[in-house]
């Protein structure tokens, strides 16, 4: 759990280039397609339930590290892995834990936007960790 704790990030005040948050949100900006690229690998993968909950109104619903390997490969994963300094399996156990989460926090009203701007990344990891240091851990 001290792992995972610091892919979270709570504790020494890591700059935003280095959160787990940042990595995740990058994830969701440099995929090919952004946030319809990513619903499209999702899908692919049989998954499609799962993305599709985060971006709709309703409740989002869980999913696995192993999903998250499923759906972004075992080389992504493991570039989040080895620049937090912890195994796969914990990356994409929080990547499983966090995606989720910016997914929904950038589709407020139920609809993917059609495109997902540096600029707009930018704001959405600023907003992100802002409601992170607010959250008691």
């Amino acid at each position: 759990l001290d792992e995972i704790g610091k892919l979270a990030g709570s504790g020494d005040g890591n700059s935003a280039s280095s959160s787990p948050i940042a990595a995740i949100t990058q994830i969701l900006c440099d995929h090919p397609g952004g946030l319809s690229g990513l619903a499209q690998a999702f899908d692919q993968q049989g998954l499609g339930h799962l993305i599709s909950s985060w971006i709709g109104t309703d409740q989002n619903l869980p999913v696995s590290g192993d999903q998250i390997t499923q759906v972004l490969g075992n080389t992504q994963i493991g570039q989040i892995a080895q620049k937090f300094g912890i195994t796969p399996e914990m990356a994409s156990s929080a990547v499983a834990q966090y995606l989720p989460q910016i997914i929904d926090h950038i589709t407020p009203n139920g609809q993917a936007p059609e495109g997902v701007l540096l600029s707009q990344c930018e704001s959405i990891l600023s907003s992100l960790l802002n409601s992170q240091k607010s959250t008691p851990q």
